[in-house]
């Protein structure tokens, strides 16, 4: 590759042979880049099962889990070959397994202190572990939380504790709700958790833990007092609606975030505050399927379903109210519509699994029919990708130094929302209109609030209320390619 091949605008071609050269140098960098944002491995199955490894020295590895009606099944272990780009899958890593995994989980353990270890819930609980020299992948512990019987309720999901690793709890349709000490593969703690089946189940810390279920509540258990538990949320339309599925924040555990069945809703609940969400989440357009909380901040959640989309929401609004004490109403955004996501990624089918790298936190997993997409800087930043200026009933968008777009505030607004993209990552960026007389305020993506001011723009068309997106200089608009020039209108 040439060393004056970066940087080279698509809409710098002609004249020269050295522009030739600088143009397919241009054109190898931007594939790398887009290469280099999702990486996807189609597996011979429909993928359910999927989730990322902990540890350091396993960077962009992955267990996956299939799909098939039946007995057999299979588990595969798969890895990015940064070299080549591709996700690749090693037949030694690859295992029978007895009925689909409901969930796999690696043992967190970043800093490899302990046997790299894997667990898939179906029938039973089962321990597999990873051999050293990653040969071969041997079953360690079958795990029957039913005492009386050689059979168990299957078990719908489970959770591994991250501070405490050797304790797994486990959900499943008997109603129970199991934690499993598995170094001794003895039965630690079994409560009879809700009135009918318990879809999912999330620590919240070394011994408290929280499930959903078919009876439409989330409760949380402290294993202090297992005769007791706190009902924090009940599904409202209708009551009793089941809740599916249960994200709680690592970050901050005030936070938790559920699923409800076949809706397009995610309710945000802060548990000193029960019954009452905190915020929902109304921007997709079929039911949710999964959520993640980023395990890097406190206040973004990645969210997936039918509709084929991932959605990462900024929650950072969303404990304005518990700061000075006061309960929250429902949602300040829900009076103005709504929150809207930050960022957005539609995949080819609706997506059945989600998980956000704890190792890696700048990517994300995505599973979908028979298909494993990660996805790099799939991630809210501030700044990085945008440059935002307010002037005088004038806003300007700049991506890497050049003009984005520009949009031209009617006297009459007070608020404009602007939808931009880069590649397939989709943003919306809400903006106060500007007053008049105000100054001009540049962000710098190197320098978060810089004082630099950037050349003024070209003038906008007269037209009110316009964007100007020139397609040969700049990423896709909408998540789509526009001719040439195209202006939007309000």
């Amino acid at each position: 590759m040439g060393g004056n091949g970066g940087g080279v605008g698509v809409g710098d071609r002609g004249g020269t042979p050295d522009r030739g050269s600088s143009e397919a140098d241009g054109e190898e960098e931007q594939q790398k880049q887009q290469r280099s944002e999702i990486y996807t491995y189609e597996a011979p199955w429909h993928i359910y099962a999927m989730n990322w490894s902990v540890r350091r020295d396993k960077k962009y590895r992955l267990a996956i889990g299939s799909l098939l009606e039946g007995y057999g099944n299979r588990v595969e272990i798969v890895q990015l070959d940064e070299a080549t780009g591709e996700i690749r899958s090693d037949p030694a890593l690859s295992f029978e397994h007895p009925y689909p995994p409901t969930k796999a989980m690696f043992v967190p353990d970043r800093d490899c202190l302990r046997p790299d270890l894997l667990a898939t819930s179906a029938d039973f609980l089962r321990i597999w572990r990873v051999a050293d020299d990653s040969s071969r992948v041997e079953l360690r512990a079958l795990l029957n939380g039913n005492r009386n019987s050689e059979f168990c309720g299957p078990l719908t999901s489970f959770d591994w504790n991250e501070a405490e690793p050797r304790r797994i709890g486990t959900s499943s349709i008997d109603t129970t709700c199991t934690v499993w000490d598995i170094d001794r593969e003895a039965v630690d703690t079994q409560l009879i958790a809700h009135d009918k089946e318990v879809y999912d189940i999330a620590w919240g810390g070394v011994g408290v833990f929280a499930s959903v279920s078919a009876d439409g509540s989330v409760r949380v258990f402290d294993l202090r007092d297992k005769e007791h538990s706190t009902i924090i949320y009940e599904s409202a339309d209708p009551p009793g609606t089941p809740l599916v599925r249960l994200g709680w924040n690592k970050q901050d555990p005030r936070y938790m975030a559920t699923i409800i069945m076949d809706s397009a809703k995610v309710v945000v609940l802060d548990i000193r505050f029960p019954t009452l969400p905190v915020v929902e989440l109304h921007r997709h357009q079929a039911s949710v399927n999964a959520i993640a909380w980023a395990p890097h901040s406190s206040c973004h959640i990645c969210t997936a379903g039918d509709d084929s989309q991932a959605l990462i929401w900024d929650l950072s609004s969303m404990g304005s109210d518990q700061a000075s004490g006061h309960q929250p109403v429902a949602s300040a955004a829900t009076a103005e519509g709504g929150l809207d996501p930050i960022l957005a990624y539609t995949a080819g089918a609706e997506i059945e699994q989600l998980q956000w790298s704890s190792s890696q936190p700048d990517w994300v997993a995505i599973a979908f029919s028979t298909k494993l997409q990660i996805l790099r800087d799939f991630q809210p930043k501030r700044t990085s990708l945008f440059v935002i200026e307010l002037a005088t009933l004038r806003v300007v968008l700049r991506y890497k130094n050049k003009v984005l777009l520009a949009y031209t505030v009617l006297e009459e607004e007070t608020r404009i929302k602007l939808c931009v993209g880069v590649g397939s990552l989709v943003g919306l960026i809400e903006i106060l209109s500007p007053c008049k007389g105000d100054e001009a305020v540049a962000y710098d993506p190197d320098e978060p609030f810089g004082s630099a001011k950037p050349p003024a723009p070209a003038s906008p068309p007269s037209s009110r209320c316009a964007m100007q997106v020139p397609f040969e200089s700049y990423p896709p608009v909408f998540g789509k390619h526009y001719p040439q020039t195209q202006f939007f209108y309000f």
